[in-house]
C-alpha cells in the first residue's frame, strides 16, 4: 500500500536527504535543501510528492519548481514547472512512477501552462510510463566528462584551439580561484547578470544566489569559480557539487575581456579541480538538440567529454496559453 504526501512538514528531511544520496540516481536538485531555495525565492514556488509505503518509509520523492518571470496577470503565461533530475523511485518502480505523474498533474495543472522534466539519466523502458500519461519525448543532448582519466588524457581531448587559448590566457596572466566571500557574490553577479542581458535571456535575481550560497555552501554543495585578471574577476562559474558530480550551473563573463579567453580558460581549470577533489563526472550541462545549429554546443564539444542524449520529457496543461506565452517571449527576446 502506497500513499503519496504533498506536505513536507509530514516528512522527515534528514529521511529524505538520506533517500535521495543513497538512490542511484540521486541528485542535488531533488534534495531538501533546493527545495529550501526555491522557497524562498519570490518568483519561484516549488511542488514536492512523496510516495511511502505502509511503513512509513519513502519510496519515491519528486521536486518540481514553477517558475514566472513575473507577477500578476501576465505571469501566468509564464509559468512553468520544471523538473531536474527527477522523479527518484525505488527500484525504478513502474506503478509508483505511474502513481507520481497522475498525482502531479492534477497539482499543476492549474499552476503552470507546461511541465518539462529535465532528465539527466535515460529512462529506458519507463518512457513509456510518462507517454501513457500524455506526456512527449523530445530529445535533448547533454555533454559529460569521465574525470576517471589522467590530467593528459583529458587534455588530449580538448581540441586544439581551445588548447591554445588555454595557454594564451595563461601567459597574459589569467589566474584561477574559488570565490570564499559572500560579499564578492555581488561582483559575480554583475558579470552573470551583463552576460543574460547580452544574450537576452532572462536570470533570476542575486538574492537566488544569496539563498543558494546561505543554504549550500556550508555543506560544500556550491562553488563559485573566477579567472581573474589583473586581480579584477572577468569571467565566473557557478558549480554544484553532490555525491560523485559537478554540475555546471551559472556561467558570465565580462566581453571586454574576451580576448583574455577566460571562457576557454575557466572551464578546464573547473574540470581539474574536479578532478583533483575526487569527483568522478564533470557535468557540462544542455548542449540543445540534436540535428540543429547551437552555438553552445559547439564551443562546448571543443573541451572533450562525451555527448548523451537522455532527452527531455514535456506536456502541455494549456495549449492556447502556451502558444500565447511562446508569442509573448519572441517579443520579449526582441525587445531585448
Amino acid at each position: 500500500m502506497h500513499t503519496i504526501l504533498h506536505n513536507v512538514e509530514k516528512v522527515n528531511q534528514r529521511k529524505w536527504a538520506e533517500f535521495v544520496y543513497h538512490h542511484p540516481r540521486g541528485n542535488i536538485f531533488q534534495t531538501p535543501e533546493m527545495y529550501e531555495i526555491y522557497l524562498n525565492y519570490p518568483k519561484y514556488d516549488p511542488i514536492v510528492l512523496f510516495v511511502i509505503d505502509q511503513n512509513k518509509s519513502i519510496q519515491a520523492v519528486l521536486v518540481a519548481v514553477i517558475q514566472k518571470e513575473t507577477a500578476g496577470f501576465f505571469g501566468r503565461f509564464s509559468a512553468r514547472s520544471i523538473i531536474w533530475g527527477g522523479p527518484l523511485v525505488d527500484d525504478n518502480n513502474p506503478k509508483i512512477i505511474d502513481m507520481i505523474l497522475k498525482d502531479y498533474q492534477q497539482l499543476v495543472k492549474k499552476k503552470a501552462v507546461y511541465s518539462q522534466f529535465r532528465n539527466l539519466w535515460d529512462w529506458g523502458e519507463a518512457r513509456d510510463i510518462f507517454t501513457q500519461n500524455g506526456f512527449a519525448y523530445e530529445d535533448h543532448l547533454d555533454i559529460l566528462f569521465d574525470l576517471n582519466q589522467t590530467n593528459d588524457e583529458l587534455w588530449r581531448q580538448v581540441h586544439k584551439e581551445r588548447r591554445k587559448n588555454i595557454r594564451r590566457a595563461e601567459k597574459k596572466g589569467v589566474t584561477f580561484r574559488e570565490i570564499k566571500e559572500k560579499s564578492q557574490i555581488t561582483k559575480a553577479y554583475e558579470l552573470l547578470f551583463d552576460t543574460y542581458q547580452r544574450i537576452k535571456l532572462p536570470l533570476v535575481n542575486e538574492s537566488f544566489f544569496l539563498e543558494a550560497w546561505r543554504v549550500l555552501n556550508p555543506p560544500r554543495m556550491i562553488k563559485f569559480f573566477g579567472a581573474f585578471y589583473q586581480n579584477k574577476l572577468i569571467s565566473v562559474r557557478v558549480v554544484l557539487c553532490y555525491k560523485e558530480r559537478v554540475y555546471d550551473w551559472y556561467t558570465g563573463s565580462f566581453f571586454q575581456y574576451r580576448n583574455k579567453y577566460p571562457n576557454d580558460f575557466l572551464p578546464w581549470e573547473i574540470i581539474k579541480w574536479s578532478k583533483q577533489k575526487g569527483y568522478s563526472v564533470f557535468d557540462f550541462g544542455g548542449a540543445g538538440k540534436p540535428g540543429i545549429a547551437y552555438g553552445v554546443r559547439d564551443y562546448k564539444k571543443k573541451f572533450g567529454g562525451k555527448v548523451l542524449n537522455n532527452g527531455r520529457i514535456i506536456i502541455i496543461h494549456h495549449n492556447m496559453t502556451y502558444k500565447v506565452a511562446e508569442l509573448l517571449y519572441k517579443i520579449y527576446r526582441r525587445v531585448k
